[in-house]
């Protein structure tokens, strides 16, 4: 099955196409004239993005093309879904909390300003954010929040609030060297972020000023006559809520939970973090637990690692 092209525009312009099979573009045109709208965003960002008479992708058309899939998304179905996911996880840890001897601890957290996660993965727009593959809203990966808290843990707590490398591996689990180390696995399960309604996700932009001296490095320096890059790409907005859990052992949930907190504030998490990305506020008050043998939500006084 062929490719079909999407619009035709005037002399001078090139071709826009989605590279899709004849049948399945027929059919999203269709749906594009409905003026119909997806909650996933992953799927029409990955799957239903039109390229301009070849593979490479200028900004500019990057720029409109973002702005295009961001109207086609139904964010308050998004948010719906994303509901749906924390009940389902809801229900996963109070049963292994009561039933297992599990604790759980519930993080609410608030973006400062924009935060990006994953800017680095694989992405037909070269530039990325993390988004749940099945239900299409942005999230926090649980290893992204796991190697904030170690990073924190190991590196900005120092002196006094320096922390064993004993304490730090039962948290996290610790790496194998064999033959004789077979490694270990963390106290810890670390599951990530999920937001919160409203959901929200804007376009942003990056202007790197001297894109032959990062690309070139020594052979090049950073001078006045260099072009600046635009780069676009897709952002968490400030003040959009997430929850963040965590579940294993009581001890060591407790001590995760304020690392985790601090680390959130501290450090951020994701891209860009230099420049602002990245740091949330963790709500006093939204910080909740599971005790084990129990399956009922209680809050826990934040600096009381229970």
């Amino acid at each position: 099955m062929g490719n079909d092209r999407r619009e035709r525009p005037g002399r001078g312009h090139k071709e826009r196409f989605v590279p899709l099979p004849s049948d399945t573009l027929r059919m999203w045109e269709q749906w594009c004239r409905a003026k119909r709208k997806s909650p996933n965003l992953h799927l029409l960002v990955n799957q239903y993005g039109a390229f301009e008479s070849g593979p490479e992708r200028r900004e500019e058309h990057k720029k409109g093309e973002l702005s295009d899939l961001l109207r086609k998304w139904d964010s308050g179905k998004a948010a719906k879904i994303a509901q749906a996911v924390l009940r389902r996880r809801e229900a996963y840890l109070e049963e292994v909390c009561a039933h297992r001897g599990c604790a759980a601890v519930r993080l609410k957290a608030t973006s400062c300003w924009r935060a990006v996660t994953g800017m680095g993965d694989e992405s037909v727009f070269k530039t990325a954010l993390t988004l749940d593959e099945l239900g299409g809203f942005p999230v926090v990966r649980g290893s992204a929040i796991k190697g904030m808290t170690r990073h924190y843990v190991e590196h900005w707590l120092t002196g006094e609030e320096a922390v064993a490398d004993e304490a730090i591996d039962k948290v996290f689990g610790k790496p194998p060297d064999p033959p004789e180390d077979l490694g270990s696995i963390g106290a810890v399960q670390f599951l990530g972020g999920i937001p919160e309604a409203p959901i929200g996700v804007e376009l942003d932009i990056m202007t790197p000023h001297y894109p032959d001296w990062y690309q070139k490095g020594p052979t090049d320096t950073p001078s006045d006559w260099c072009n600046p890059t635009q780069i676009y790409f897709l952002a968490i907005p400030a003040g959009q809520q997430f929850v963040f859990d965590l579940v294993g052992e009581p001890a060591a949930v407790g001590r995760a939970r304020e690392w985790v907190r601090d680390a959130l504030e501290t450090i951020g998490v994701g891209a860009k973090t230099a420049a602002g990305y990245g740091y949330f506020t963790v709500q006093p008050e939204g910080i909740q637990g599971l005790s084990p043998g129990q399956a009922s939500w209680h809050v826990v006084p934040s600096g009381n690692p229970r």
